[in-house]
Formats: structure tokens, sequence, C-alpha cells
């Protein structure tokens, strides 16, 4: 029987923190004009500020500590810029304070406030997100559990190849195991009788992934949420080079917004029930489950492989490293990321499928995607979408790149 795990059982443990931190989840709502906010002094010099619920009905006075997120997003509401709150918390805490209250006291409206309540306690936490009354609850858990089921039963074979939580989101990427194809192969024999192929004895297994010798991709799908209100609930179709596991996101994308019917106001702070979650969430749960089925289709990869394919034909007419400048002036990077893209290429260039070969388009796809597995977790989605829009560069600006002035 096929399984989506791999052997470094990436989903066991992505699941074993998801459900740790739905075990300790516990959003509240409450009018801002019932919140405090307090900022403890450290000898460290970084203060750690607290908002303070009341107690009210049975529920106890709750200090919740505010975590980098969670203060982010208390100053953007307040129209502090992120640095000048920050400098304020840990310079001047007593004007941040001041502040803060004023602001909230004057400027009264329904907020959300995400918290992980520490062990053994209902009175104290972190909080991790200062989000709208509207804001939607479909959490990771409820994206995992709507998605797996449809993933395992696929006839694309997933196979996990990476997965992370932190704390401004989760991703999970898999690979079809079956739905693969040799763009290389396809650029000689442009009409292919077997365009999907098997796994075969040139595949061979490092670090628990299937990675196949040659410029051979595989379908793959991301799947995305933040729980903090950093991005929408987002399944995004794929491509990836098996040689170097890099992904390339196409346009078949999908996004939910974290948004639903606003809660009204609540004079006292309470917390968000589980069967209005439930009764929030159960439609997208089941159009999750579709689009997963529908971007599981050979069809819609063979024409992004059409469109790949073709890509190594667009070769660069200047110097590898004027092209990866004419390319950041294009896709508006600064000068630390078009480095890294340059750094990227020269790995790319050394890699089966491309080296000895003349750099194209494709190559300079991969030399985008390479670098997101230099970047932090919450970068990455970036990288990807990045190659996918030089995959899509008009012909204007891909002689841009490519072409001597």
């Amino acid at each position: 029987m096929h399984t989506i795990e791999n052997s470094q059982q990436t989903l066991t443990s992505l699941m074993q923190t998801i459900q740790d931190q739905a075990a300790r989840s516990a959003d509240y709502l409450a009018n801002t004009n019932n919140l405090q906010f307090s900022t403890e002094v450290t000898e460290t010099g970084q203060n750690n500020s607290t908002v303070i619920m009341e107690a009210h009905k049975g529920m106890p006075t709750t200090a919740l500590r505010v975590n980098d997120v969670a203060f982010d997003q208390i100053a953007t509401k307040a129209d502090l810029p992120t640095k000048t709150a920050r400098r304020l918390r840990d310079e001047y805490p007593a004007v941040l304070d001041h502040a803060v209250r004023e602001i909230w006291d004057k400027e009264n409206e329904p907020r959300m406030i995400r918290s992980f309540m520490d062990s053994e306690s209902n009175s104290s936490g972190t909080a991790r997100a200062f989000v709208s009354d509207r804001f939607k609850t479909f959490d990771n858990v409820h994206l995992l559990s709507a998605a797996l089921p449809q993933l395992m039963e696929s006839d694309a074979q997933w196979k996990v190849v990476r997965g992370t939580v932190t704390d401004k989101q989760m991703f999970i990427e898999l690979k079809s195991e079956i739905i693969t194809a040799d763009a290389a192969e396809r650029a000689s024999n442009p009409h292919p009788t077997n365009n999907v192929m098997q796994l075969t004895e040139h595949t061979r297994s490092l670090g628990g992934v299937n990675r196949t010798v040659g410029d051979v991709m595989a379908l793959a799908i991301r799947l995305r949420n933040s729980e903090v209100g950093l991005g929408s609930i987002q399944v995004s179709q794929m491509l990836m080079t098996l040689a170097c596991l890099n992904g390339m996101q196409t346009g078949n994308n999908h996004r939910s917004a974290h948004l639903t019917s606003a809660r009204g106001d609540a004079e006292f702070a309470r917390i968000l029930q589980n069967d209005t979650i439930e009764a929030d969430n159960h439609a997208l749960k089941l159009k999750l489950r579709d689009l997963i089925s529908s971007y599981a289709d050979e069809g819609q990869f063979e024409t992004l492989m059409d469109k790949f394919t073709a890509a190594r034909g667009d070769l660069i007419q200047v110097a590898p490293h004027q092209a990866v400048e004419n390319l950041g002036r294009i896709m508006k990077l600064t000068k630390p990321q078009t480095a890294s893209v340059l750094d990227g290429l020269m790995a790319t260039i050394q890699q089966d499928g491309y080296a000895g070969h003349a750099i194209s388009r494709a190559t300079m796809i991969n030399a985008v995607t390479a670098v997101q597995h230099t970047v932090e977790a919450d970068s990455m989605n970036d990288w990807q979408v990045m190659g996918g829009k030089v995959l899509d560069l008009s012909p204007k600006d891909w002689s841009i790149v490519a072409e001597a002035a």
C-alpha cells in the first residue's frame, strides 16, 4: 500500500506539532477598551509586553505574553511603525503602554486574540495574533484533516518532501511518485507516446526522498496556511526538479481568505466556541478536497511540461552574471537577492540535466527556485512563486534578460 510519509517522518513530526498546538489553542473575543496592555522591564534590554483580560463569568483574569507576531500587529493597528514600537518597548516602555491603552480605550473595537495557553493553566499563555473579530479560524489541523484523506487516496501517489510550522505559517509540500517527465527527452522528441513515467532504475533515494538523475520534473503540490493573519489558506500546484527538489509554483493557485462574518461586540472577553468554528469551516473543507483532486490532473501537468520544455530553447546571449543582473532589474530584486540568484545559477549549471548545456530560461528558473533552500521557511513561498513568474515572462521582458543591449 502506498504511503505519503517519507523515511524522515516529516509528516508525523508535523502532525504531532500541529495537534499539540491545537490542544493548547484558545481564541478570545474582546473589545479593546476592556483590555490592558503592560510592558515588563527586563535585564536583557528586550522587554516583554502582556495583554491582560479581567475575570468575568467564570473566566479567570488571564495574562497573555505578546510574541513578536502579535506585537507587530498591535503596533500596526495603532498606526505605529513596528520599528518604532519595538524601540519604545525596549527603551521607553511607559510611553508605549500609555499610547496603546489610550488608543484601545478611545478607538474601541472588537478584536480576536489568538493564543497558546501554558500547560496546566487556563489563565496564562502567549498571545500569538491580534486580528479582526472577523478572522476565520481555519487552522492547520483543519487544513490537514481536509487534505490528507484526498492526498492518501490519490492515484498520483503523493510523497511528502518537506514541511514545517513557524510562528507565522505552516506549509507542506508533496511530489507525485509517478506523474513525472524528462524535459530534455521532450525537447528532442516533442510528441512522445508516453510522457508520464514510472520510477525507473535511475531513481535513487537520498534522505528518504526519491530523486531521479537528469532533468526530470514531477508534479507537486503545496499546502500553506497562516493561523495568525499573515497569509491566506493556499493550495498551489507545482513543478519540482527531482535532482535538487527545487519547487516552482504554477499559475494554478487557490487562496481562501481567513474571513468570516463579524462576531459582534464583546463587552467582556470570551472564548470562541468550537461549534462556531466548525460551522464556519465545513464548506471550505469540501472545497479544498475538490481542489487537491483537480491539481493531480495529468493533462495540466502535460501543459506545464510543454511550457517548461519550450523554456529550454530560450537561450541567453549574454554573460551569465549579466543575465542575472538583468533578471534582478526585471523582477525588482534587491542586490542581496540578485546575488543569491547568481549563487543559484552557479549551482544549477553543475547539476544533472543542466551541466554541459547552454544556459536557458529553464536554467534561470532553476537558479531562482534554488534560493528557496537558503532562506528562512517563511520566505520559501516567495521564491517558488518567482520561479513561475520567470517561466511566464513576456517575450519583451525575456529579451531584456537574455539579449545584449
